[in-house]
């Protein structure tokens, strides 16, 4: 078989969107829904994404984006081409890609239940390094108002305020694995801001805490990112946050509500989001290998 990596363009979006969403169905216990919006909102990163074709039959789906020095990749293959060397291409572009681009290391996520995909990466000499959980919530009905800690007030983000959250996120997320710190202009041009639903928690003058979800993700509302400083952790804060970050979503629509969390996140947020009735629906595993 020959394959053709080509790159991907806007109007291939619909196509990935469906060849991603047949990869997920045939292998995950709960699949993860992604739309158009939500492929070409990843293709606004510093990225770089291929088809791979079959004689011109979409077969696979190979992505790349930055990660300070480094280049992380992702990997989607059609069931009707699993078996057929789609895959190893997939990692072998990954990699000579990687290492092109100056890569320290190439890194590549599989959902846990993908054992070919394991096998497939130890031979090509990748090892297991970490663990990511995709945690749900489904909402029967309007969430229960946050109990917020004495001092401290929320508010939605504010045109012209982006740099205090690009702040105070890079400030709570300076201690977790893997963190490297990203100019609040690369960081702005990953992202389409839909204020109503980013909130900042402050405390007379300062700034404590921070949030910015989305309408839907993944076939579902979803907290992007939330975090604390650290010198107002154990304070509630974060279950305040999330818990309005709930209340906020299930009034425009939500039924479900998802965030991705670091399997040992440091800070114990795992525990914190299973207190607020989340739940573990999927793990994802990263593999690495030094270049």
């Amino acid at each position: 078989m020959t394959l053709e990596f080509r790159e991907a363009r806007e109007e291939d979006a619909a196509a990935v969107a469906e060849l991603c969403n047949a990869f997920e169905r045939a292998l995950a216990a709960e699949p993860e829904i992604v739309s158009v919006d939500d492929i070409v909102r990843y293709w606004r990163r510093e990225s770089e994404a291929r088809l791979v074709l079959d004689h011109g039959t979409l077969v696979g789906f190979a992505f790349i984006q930055r990660r300070g020095e480094r280049y992380d990749g992702d990997g989607w293959v059609h069931p009707e081409a699993f078996g057929r060397g789609v895959g190893a291409a997939i990692v072998d572009w990954i990699e000579s890609r990687s290492r092109e681009l100056g890569s320290p290391e190439a890194r590549i996520g599989i959902l846990h239940e993908d054992g070919r995909a394991e096998c497939l990466l130890r031979r090509h000499g990748f090892e297991h390094i970490r663990s990511f959980f995709r945690m749900v919530i489904d909402l029967d009905g309007e969430p229960e108002p946050p109990a917020w800690p004495e001092g401290f007030d929320v508010a939605t983000l504010a045109p012209g305020e982006e740099h205090v959250l690009h702040e105070v996120l890079e400030d709570a997320f300076q201690d977790h694995w893997g963190h490297q710190y990203r100019p609040f202009e690369e960081w702005m041009n990953a992202r389409v801001f839909e204020h109503e639903l980013c909130f900042l928690v402050r405390s007379g003058s300062g700034v404590a805490a921070g949030a910015e979800c989305k309408r839907e993700l993944f076939g579902m509302g979803w907290v992007d990112v939330l975090g604390t400083r650290r010198e107002y952790r154990r304070k509630g804060l974060g279950d305040a946050l999330l818990r309005h970050a709930f209340g906020e979503l299930y009034r425009r629509g939500a039924r479900r509500v998802g965030l991705g969390v670091d399997a040992e996140n440091p800070t114990g947020a795992t525990r914190l989001y299973e207190r607020a009735g989340m739940r573990v629906a999927s793990q994802s595993d990263v593999y690495a290998k030094t270049l």
